[in-house]
């Protein structure tokens, strides 16, 4: 606000008040508008947009695609109750929940089902570590 400020206090306006002295109101706005977008555009420059990171790996080894999109479809049922909350949408909800929570846990418990039968102890350790000390 402080640069905007400062541009429009440099501006020269002798042009439109020129156009104003003639009578020529459509060319004296013309010529306000285009000073106040110039010094607009000087102070607030668009800034490109930030490019959209795409998380590679999840909190949880065990988290699949699908069961985040369960996840994102159960949170917009969560926020679709929360703006209109009737009992239709509660139990839409509800029930949406409760299946995400058994996918999930099923989901965990067959992936550490696969990580524990391995024959190899150091693989086993390094399981039990990344439990106990999660990123």
């Amino acid at each position: 606000m402080k640069i905007f400020k400062s541009l429009i206090e440099q501006i020269d306006w002798s042009s439109t008040s020129q156009f104003c002295d003639l009578d020529n109101t459509k060319a004296a706005y013309n010529s306000f508008v285009s000073h106040i977008k110039s010094a607009y555009n000087n102070a607030f420059p668009l800034l490109p947009p930030r490019p959209k990171h795409k998380r590679l790996s999840y909190k949880h080894p065990w988290m699949t695609q699908g069961l985040l999109k369960f996840c994102k479809t159960k949170s917009k049922l969560y926020l679709e109750f929360l703006k209109n909350p009737t009992e239709v949408n509660k139990q839409k909800y509800i029930v949406y929940r409760n299946k995400f929570k058994a996918l999930r846990i099923q989901s965990e418990k067959d992936f550490y089902a696969s990580e524990f039968h391995s024959k190899d102890l150091k693989k086993t350790w390094q399981v039990i570590k990344s439990i106990l000390n999660p990123i």
